[in-house]
């Protein structure tokens, strides 16, 4: 281990430095999350909805360390320094793999993958980010152990590989496809001419362990916490209910943005990594001799990546699909190291470097922009429970509408989300996330119910119509509304 370090210390130095410009506005400034106030005002609440939706493993860290009550500095630095470290374990295991030390391919993999937005949109939940990042660890040190298996047959290996691959399940459903690419991606690399069927057996294997395990775990989880599935993942499965083509049609449509590095979480990076390893690998094959490798090749390129997308037929949310960097990073590796042409050699270099440039400037911007949207928050939050303060206490909050966030040059797909606008066409509106931000600032008021705040609409609406009452919307006065039972703050 000493010897490893001393060899990759300045690679990882550099892996290091960068992540932590990314990063700084995350690691350096409070600022609580959309879903993390709930696990500050109602932690139970949020452990078994994790627990029924199937992420055992976030509520088992969160137990077995006490991570509870939340820390959000000190989660946000654990979190980053996690997940270097399985950048680190993951240094030696494509030195395993590839059986060559190629140090600077290994520094563009670990700058691709820290540096991606999709991971600042992954990690910006700190309520799970430690956890995710625990799994993120337990996934490379799994697959170093089942190198040993598969190399070296050490047999005893496939018991730490299986533990960490189902913690990894038990804490995101997204590990799946991750583990598929990681293993077809291991595969490529050894193939040596033959369908080798043991070496593919012993993937399967783990793989099937670990899930039948995942699901064993899930089913005593749920009966211990007393819940039952959650409609969260069935209500994404779009086959069958919608025309096939127009499923496929989304599929491919998703697939296309990702290699054409369509919307700011991806880059170019992805779809010109995959014409360069194409190059590679039919510069090192014979087609018609090898179309094994090839069909394997296509499923760690076009399949994998995109496994949850083809099964549910929609598109996942951006942090799901934290995929994607790695595999551009592999992919970018494998032809740094496996080719001497140099006009090929030249392209990934500037691929990799524009990328890596591009996703650090979106990353910071991501951070910077989320941390003045919580400041933002906090102004407003100060505003409306100061001029609360002139009506009846006891009557119950009810918001309504959405608060118009200022127009900035990027804004994530949840990062930047205002706790006032969050959930604003759902039943609830925006109240719950409106006042369980409000709790995290110590401001306490009960939660109105979905029926209540149904009443309070239609009581409002209907003194609007008999022109009872003007609207205006916050911050001009007047933007609270006092009714028969319900107080209202109008966006």
């Amino acid at each position: 281990m000493v010897g490893f370090l001393k060899k990759n210390k300045i690679q990882l130095l550099i892996v290091f430095v960068v992540g932590i410009f990314a990063y700084s506005i995350k690691l350096g400034m409070y600022s609580v999350s959309i879903d993390t106030e709930i696990l500050i005002y109602h932690p139970e609440a949020m452990l078994k909805s994790w627990i029924a939706i199937g992420r055992w493993g976030l509520v088992a860290v969160k137990n077995l360390f006490h991570f509870l009550p939340i820390n959000i500095i000190l989660t946000n630095i654990c979190a980053f320094l996690i997940f270097f470290i399985s950048i680190m374990v993951w240094f030696a295991n494509l030195d395993k793999i590839s059986k060559k030390e190629n140090k600077f391919a290994k520094t563009i993999f670990g700058l691709i993958v820290i540096t991606a937005p999709i991971f600042a949109e992954q990690f910006y939940f700190s309520l799970q980010s430690v956890e995710v990042a625990i799994a993120f660890l337990g996934l490379a040190i799994a697959v170093f152990f089942q190198e040993k298996w598969i190399t070296n047959n050490k047999v005893w290996a496939i018991f730490p590989a299986v533990l960490f691959v189902t913690y990894a399940f038990g804490c995101y459903q997204a590990f799946i496809p991750l583990y598929i690419s990681v293993c077809v991606f291991d595969y490529i690399v050894k193939y040596d001419g033959k369908i080798n069927m043991k070496q593919i057996l012993k993937y399967l294997l783990i793989f099937g362990i670990s899930f039948i395990l995942n699901v064993v775990i899930d089913r005593m989880a749920k009966n211990i916490y007393g819940v039952h599935d959650s409609g969260y993942l069935k209500n994404q499965i779009l086959w069958g209910t919608e025309r096939k083509y127009i499923t496929i049609t989304r599929i491919l449509h998703s697939i296309s943005n990702s290699f054409m590095g369509i919307g700011y979480h991806e880059t170019l990076a992805y779809g010109i990594a995959f014409v360069l390893m194409t190059i590679v690998v039919a510069e090192k094959r014979d087609f018609y001799k090898n179309k094994f490798f090839y069909l394997a090749y296509m499923v760690f390129f076009v399949v994998a990546p995109f496994a949850t997308t083809i099964l549910k037929g929609t598109i996942e949310a951006a942090r799901a699909r934290f995929v994607i960097p790695f595999v551009t990073g592999f992919a970018l590796y494998y032809v740094l190291s496996n080719t001497e042409n140099k006009k090929i050699l030249k392209l990934a270099k500037i691929t990799a470097i524009y990328a890596i440039i591009v996703q650090t400037v979106i990353t910071f911007s991501l951070f910077y922009i989320d941390n003045q949207r919580y400041h933002e928050d906090v102004k407003i939050a100060n505003k409306i429970e100061e001029d609360l303060k002139n009506y009846d206490s006891s009557k119950l909050i009810v918001f309504m509408g959405a608060y118009q966030t200022p127009e900035t040059i990027i804004k994530g797909e949840t990062i930047g989300a205002s706790f006032f606008a969050h959930d604003a066409g759902s039943n609830l509106g925006c109240t719950h996330r409106a006042l369980g931000f409000m709790k995290t600032l110590g401001m306490n008021h009960e939660l109105a119910t979905v029926e209540q705040i149904q009443e309070a609409r239609e009581e409002l609406s209907a003194k609007v119509e008999n022109k009872e009452i003007n609207l205006t919307v916050y911050p001009n006065e007047g933007y609270i509304i006092e009714l028969d039972n319900y107080i209202i703050v109008n966006f």
